[in-house]
C-alpha cells in the first residue's frame, strides 16, 4: 500500500487502532488524533476548539508534505462537522479556512478518506466502554449522532466534493471487524484506484 490516508469517524470505532496497524504493517508514518487533554498547556472551554482548529491546521501541514506513506486520524473536517452539529459558529470562519486549504490539497493528492461508523444497534456496547463523560453524553444523544454522520454522508460529498469511504466496523453477521479486516477494506479501495479524487461516496460491506 502506497498512500496518504486519513482516518475518520465516531469514537471508540477504531481508529487508533487501524492507522497502528498500517505503522506496523506497511511503514506508515501514523500523525495521532490531537487531544487537548493531553495537552502540556492548560486549555480554558471557551478555546478548546480554536485549540483543535490549530491543530489540525499543523497536522495536515505535515501530512500533505509528507513525501512518505502516512496515515493520519481525524482532520479538520472533524471540526467542521463538530461545529455543524453543535451549531457553534464563533470558530467557523477560522475552520473553513482551514478546511479550504485542506480541500485544495485533498483534491490533487490521492488522498484515501475513511470514515468508520456503527450502526445505531451496535452503539451501546461501544458506549460501555467510553470513559470520557462529554463523549459518553454526546453518543447517548441520537440527533447528535445522526447529524454528525449527515454531514459526512451528504454535507460534504454534496458541498465540497470529498468523498469519503464508509466502513461499517461491524460485518452483515453483526460481528465486529478485526483491524485487519478493515484494512484489507481499505486495500481493496486503493488497488481498484478508487482514491478519494474519483470515486463517489459508498459504503464498504
Amino acid at each position: 500500500m502506497k498512500s496518504k490516508i486519513i482516518i475518520d469517524g465516531f469514537w471508540g470505532m477504531g481508529k487508533t487502532s487501524t492507522i497502528g496497524a498500517l505503522e506496523q504493517r506497511f511503514d506508515y508514518i501514523v500523525i495521532g488524533e490531537p487531544d487537548h487533554l493531553k495537552s502540556n498547556n492548560p486549555i480554558e472551554d471557551a478555546d478548546v476548539n480554536d485549540w483543535y482548529i490549530k491543530q489540525h491546521e499543523k497536522k495536515q501541514n505535515v501530512f500533505f508534505s509528507s513525501e512518505n506513506n502516512v496515515a493520519m486520524e481525524r482532520s479538520i473536517v472533524s471540526s467542521i462537522a463538530y461545529l455543524h452539529t453543535t451549531k457553534d459558529v464563533r470558530n467557523i470562519k477560522f475552520a473553513l479556512k482551514v478546511f479550504a486549504e485542506f480541500r485544495k490539497r485533498y483534491l490533487g493528492d490521492g488522498v484515501i478518506f475513511i470514515f468508520l461508523y456503527a450502526n445505531k444497534d451496535k452503539l451501546g456496547d461501544i458506549i460501555n466502554n467510553i470513559k470520557n463523560i462529554d463523549v459518553k453524553s454526546k453518543f447517548k444523544n441520537n440527533s447528535f449522532i445522526a447529524e454528525y454522520e449527515r454531514f459526512y454522508r451528504e454535507i460534504l460529498p454534496s458541498k465540497y466534493n470529498v468523498h469519503p469511504l464508509f466502513i461499517n466496523i461491524f460485518n452483515k453477521a453483526g460481528k465486529r471487524r478485526s483491524v485487519d479486516e478493515i484494512i484489507n477494506l481499505i486495500q481493496k479501495q486503493e488497488e481498484r484506484g478508487c482514491s478519494s479524487n474519483f470515486h463517489k461516496a459508498k459504503t464498504a460491506h
